[in-house]
This record gives structure tokens, C-alpha cells and sequence, in this order.
């Protein structure tokens, strides 16, 4: 399993909130090239942190294209970093 973590950032008329629903609606095509999970997290005011799951490094690094060029197409969000890597461990 591979890992994609995405800082992002919001201004109105999109909240952290709104965001959420919004990437909701994108993970469902992110599925269908082989997302496994993801989660949302909201880090502050303005700020949110998606973290997503991929079967391999190569899925992952198609799907980072697509994350980069989604977060253009939004109005108020801001696109901050991305980090990626193997997942070397999970706890329940």
C-alpha cells in the first residue's frame, strides 16, 4: 500500500467543510483508479489535510497529477504540499 498526504487551504466561498463534500464526490472517481481510503481531516480555521491509500507507488503518482489539477479547478481552495510514501504500518 501506498500513501498520498495533501495539505490544503481555503478561502470563501469554500470553508474546510464545504471542501470535504467537494473531495467526497472526487474520491469516487479516485476509486475507480484504485483508491482504497481516504480521510479528511480539518487542521484548522482554513485548513485541511487529505490523506489517501493506493495500492502501489505508480497509482499513486498518476493519481497526484490528478489531485494537482482537480485543486486548480476549485474556486478557494489553495493546493499547499503534497507528501507521499509506502505505508509501513496501520492500527486499528
Amino acid at each position: 500500500m501506498y500513501a498520498t498526504i495533501t495539505d490544503w487551504e481555503t478561502e470563501m466561498p469554500a470553508t474546510p467543510e464545504s471542501f470535504a463534500e467537494a473531495v467526497g464526490h472526487y474520491f469516487e472517481e479516485f476509486r475507480k483508479v484504485g483508491a482504497t481510503n481516504l480521510r479528511f481531516v480539518k487542521t484548522g480555521d482554513t485548513r485541511a489535510r487529505t490523506m489517501t491509500m493506493w495500492p502501489d507507488e505508480e497509482t499513486a503518482a498518476f493519481a497526484m497529477e490528478a489531485i494537482e489539477a482537480m485543486a486548480g479547478s476549485m474556486e478557494g481552495v489553495t493546493f499547499i504540499t503534497a507528501e507521499k510514501g509506502p505505508l509501513l504500518a496501520e492500527f486499528d
